[in-house]
């Protein structure tokens, strides 16, 4: 799971300024591909998704607390990283 990946989502669907958002779609593709490949190397017991999860959202939070323009509530940054991992065949 790439912390990179969950902050440039978020970025992207809340965030103001359009003429970052093909740059910001760019890294989105290119991060994806690599995280997606190395999610798939093991075999992850659920501890250790559980872990992955509760880091993955504190980054965000923690990543996103410069950009004062962009308002998400936990819950939306929860829902992102939920969404990741489902991507990533992390969980079923």
């Amino acid at each position: 799971m790439s912390d990179i990946t969950l902050c440039i989502n978020i970025y992207v669907r809340h965030y103001n300024k359009p003429e970052s958002i093909k740059h910001v779609k760019d890294e989105i593709r290119d991060y994806s591909t690599i995280v997606f490949d190395n999610s798939q190397l093991r075999n992850w017991r659920k501890e250790e998704l559980k872990l992955i999860k509760e880091s993955a959202i504190r980054y965000a939070k923690n990543k996103l607390v410069p950009y004062t323009d962009i308002k998400v509530t936990d819950s939306i940054i929860e829902e992102f990283v939920t969404d990741t991992m489902q991507d990533l065949m992390l969980f079923s």
